[in-house]
């Protein structure tokens, strides 16, 4: 089984031993032969404080290291991308949806553009460490991309929708930018595109829950985008490609009223969970 647990967790669990050591941590994963799923944002998190402090890499360099003695995979960071060039190339041959792959062999990897393919030993610690050097804006706050949020969410709440009708539609915004700036589509053909993906929750099922939360947040008119928001909804992208997850309270609440919301045409979805206690004790 494949756990992604939210930053929280992994803090709690390295820095706190909350709601158990390390040791104990590995114990359990490995007696039911699970692994916890490393993400850019999990770990990014982690790794923040090392951020304009140079003093506390030695503090977080122990944290990474105990990280990686655990069962772990890596999930990339480009899901939304992979969905839909698979669904832009399945449309275009006229054949089904073919899901992605969306795991990775190593952190490197998380990042496309930073894999390093030559290093066949390249440990996670060492990983964090350059990347923070070579771009230390990795592991900084995302300004750009919480305006994004902010702006996608005041757009969903001057055009109020169920949330049900928001998925039978075309996911129109975020589908046809990406399909037309990133992969040279058409107008029309994105928009072909587009519909063709919200005709089966099979089809780009990490794009379709993250917008289903979205839409969530954006209904209740008085929550104003956090800047947290931009990593957990990272998070959420990934979720369909696990087996069980947790999330912050905030983010969960959402997430539930998207699942329940969204029955039909959201893909199933794994367990997901408040925090790392309750997460291991319904998998006990």
């Amino acid at each position: 089984m494949r756990i992604l647990l939210d930053a929280k967790d992994l803090i709690d669990v390295v820095e706190h031993s909350k709601p158990v050591t390390i040791s104990e941590l590995g114990a359990w994963l490995t007696k039911r032969s699970n692994r916890l799923v490393y993400s850019l944002g999990n770990i990014r998190a982690l790794v923040a404080p090392i951020v304009g402090d140079a003093s506390q890499l030695s503090r977080i360099q122990e944290y990474v290291k105990q990280l990686e003695r655990l069962p772990h995979c890596y999930v990339g960071s480009d899901v939304d991308l992979l969905e839909l060039q698979s669904a832009l190339r399945c449309f275009e041959a006229a054949k089904e949806y073919e899901p992605i792959d969306a795991y990775v062999p190593r952190f490197d990897y998380v990042l496309p553009s930073f894999a390093n393919p030559n290093r066949l030993i390249y440990p996670l610690w060492d990983i964090v460490y350059d990347l923070w050097r070579a771009c230390p804006k990795i592991f900084e706050p995302q300004p750009k991309f919480h305006e994004l949020q902010a702006l996608a969410m005041s757009i969903n709440r001057s055009e109020p929708r169920n949330a049900r009708s928001c998925l039978a539609e075309p996911l129109d915004d975020p589908i046809l930018y990406f399909l037309v700036s990133k992969m040279s589509a058409t107008q029309e053909r994105a928009a072909q595109v587009a519909s063709w993906i919200a005709a089966d929750p099979s089809r780009c099922p990490g794009l379709r829950l993250l917008r289903a939360v979205g839409f969530a947040m954006s209904q209740n008119r008085t929550y104003a985008a956090r800047k947290d928001d931009v990593f957990d909804m990272s998070q959420i992208v990934t979720v369909p490609y696990v087996d069980a997850a947790t999330v912050d309270r905030t983010m969960l609440h959402y997430f539930s009223q998207a699942v329940r919301a969204n029955t039909g045409p959201l893909a199933s979805t794994p367990d997901v969970f408040r925090n790392m206690q309750d997460l291991m004790k319904a998998l006990a």
